[in-house]
């Protein structure tokens, strides 16, 4: 679920599995927990996703992008795993795709990276081995660059997104 709310278009279907159902709480708590963290992120997320949607259809710059396309100067970049990417300028992506994985080796482009959950900072031009957790964002974050978030809400139609945080 953490890859889908990573892209513009956020699906979820039931892959290749033959489970009854492809709704998160049929694989328990945890995940139930972490979809909906997840997904309430994404809702706040709405005005940044548009801001860059906007772009692209002006530039025509992708919203999902390689490392390499902000950074082509630096080789870390350039070799960083394809699962990797930027949501944007702002949000470094580095989904975990297999089930049972506690860590991820994840390159951070230079420059200084924030967990969004937890604060924790990384720095940039190096690999960190990132700590996996379920019902928290995969998301670090570039601070020093601001984006504008919704306020928390459940449906887009709950509030409206006439003024932002950010």
């Amino acid at each position: 679920m953490n890859a889908g709310c990573n892209s513009p278009h956020s699906a979820r279907s039931p892959g290749r599995t033959r489970r009854a159902s492809p709704s998160p709480y049929a694989f328990g708590a945890a995940t139930e927990q972490g979809t909906r963290h997840y997904l309430a992120l994404r809702y706040r997320l709405l005005p940044y996703i548009y801001s860059y949607a906007w772009e692209a259809s002006r530039t025509g710059l992708p919203l999902v992008r390689p490392l390499a396309l902000e950074f082509p100067d630096d080789a870390g970049s350039l070799d960083a795993p394809g699962d990797e990417y930027l949501f944007g300028r702002e949000l470094l992506v580095a989904p975990v795709l297999h089930e049972g994985v506690t860590n991820r080796s994840v390159y951070f482009p230079p420059g200084k990276w924030y967990d969004w959950d937890t604060g924790c900072e990384y720095a940039g031009g190096q690999r960190w081995s990132s700590p996996h957790r379920r019902t928290a964002s995969p998301w670090p974050s570039a601070p020093a660059r601001s984006f504008p978030l919704a306020p928390s809400m459940r449906h887009t139609a709950e509030k409206p997104l006439g003024s932002v945080d950010g």
